[in-house]
């Protein structure tokens, strides 16, 4: 709801941006005195600033480095969609690994780095680690030994998962988040400005 939000947004010349939190997509707005409203088009009312950070575990990092709470600019959004779209295919596939997840985290991270493409860029150079450990008869990443290549890849799944840890990452279980929405739902929360 909030994509199409923004999509009538745009079409009516109404500033609008998507912005996001752990497991969450919302709306924000700017008044004429230029306060930030969050639009929850899961309620349709707006949420405290406060609030969706305590509710949805957002991290200062996480604000900071632009991953969550951020009023996104088209690029961000696009790479946003990019994240959809693999999320979408392993959905479908069961794959979280492959061309169009390496073609998704190389187009994406070129325009915004603090994205959650960083978490599918760590599964799948995971995945063709294990995989070229396995053809090599590896079970262990101590065995990795003066293997170039496997050094190379073992060294980008690190710094990549150094990356997300910096980026201020951060996830809600599926328990949690359920919780979330149904406080939303109903409205357990302040509905006040930011």
């Amino acid at each position: 709801m909030p994509y199409l939000y923004k999509i009538l947004a745009d079409e009516v010349n109404v500033e609008a941006f998507i912005a996001t939190a752990p497991m969450h997509v919302f709306v924000k707005h700017k008044d004429e005195q230029g306060k930030w409203w969050n639009l929850e088009l899961t309620s349709g009312t707006f949420s405290r600033t406060s609030f969706i950070i305590e509710s949805f575990n957002v991290s200062d990092a996480g604000m900071e480095s632009g991953l969550y709470m951020k009023p996104l600019d088209r690029k961000e959004l696009l790479v946003l969609c990019l994240s959809d779209l693999v999320d979408y295919y392993e959905k479908k596939t069961g794959k979280y690994y492959g061309e169009i997840v390496q073609k998704s985290c190389n187009i994406g991270l070129k325009y915004c780095k603090a994205s959650l493409l960083q978490l599918w860029k760590f599964d799948e150079l995971k995945f063709r680690l294990d995989k070229a450990m396995e053809n090599k008869g590896f079970t262990d990443y101590n065995q990795i030994g003066i293997d170039a290549e496997l050094i190379s890849l073992f060294e980008e799944v690190k710094s990549t998962e150094q990356f997300i840890k910096e980026m201020g990452y951060s996830n809600l279980t599926p328990q949690q988040y359920k919780e979330k929405v149904q406080e939303i739902k109903t409205g357990k929360y302040t509905q006040t400005q930011n």
